[in-house]
């Protein structure tokens, strides 16, 4: 039926958390994603990020590019995506997939991928500001709308 070929074109990505972690494993922005209001989700997620920094120490070294993949972590059913710069500066994704057997995981990682290059792109512009001191805090409130907007353009959500 008209629906059920809608439905499996449709993608299922829920972004929870996005994380960047500077060169020396310090959290240097985070942005939480969806509507939880309950305080002990959000020490959830982190503790989720920071456990897959293990995974994304091993896979820089392995991988010639700076995408590390799809699913370099999976607790409960949330996947953790990453992506290294040339400054091993780590960006780290917390991501949920519904209907798993429905979507298709080159369109995924495609999308991940796409979306991890427009965010590098937008930390590139933050590290040319002159006052700005690399791996410190990102507190600049044009990152934060330009992120928001990445993602809800972003294929991926």
């Amino acid at each position: 039926s008209f629906w059920q070929k809608f439905i499996k074109k449709k993608m299922y990505i829920n972004v929870q958390y996005f994380c960047i972690v500077g060169a020396d494993d310090t959290p240097i922005f985070e942005s939480e994603f969806g509507n939880s209001a309950n305080i002990n989700d959000k020490y959830w997620k982190q503790c989720v990020i920071h456990s897959s920094l293990d995974s994304v120490e091993q896979l820089q070294w392995k991988s010639q590019s700076f995408y590390l993949g799809k699913s370099i972590d999976e607790i409960d059913n949330f996947l953790v995506s990453g992506y290294v710069t040339s400054g091993h500066t780590k960006f780290l994704l917390l991501y949920r997939v519904d209907n798993s057997k429905k979507l298709d995981s080159k369109k995924i990682d495609d999308a991940l991928r796409s979306f991890f290059n427009e965010v590098h792109k937008l930390y590139v512009k933050v590290l040319m500001n002159p006052f700005y001191e690399p791996n410190s805090l990102i507190e600049n409130t044009f990152f934060e709308e330009r992120l928001n907007l990445i993602v809800k353009n972003s294929k991926i959500n």
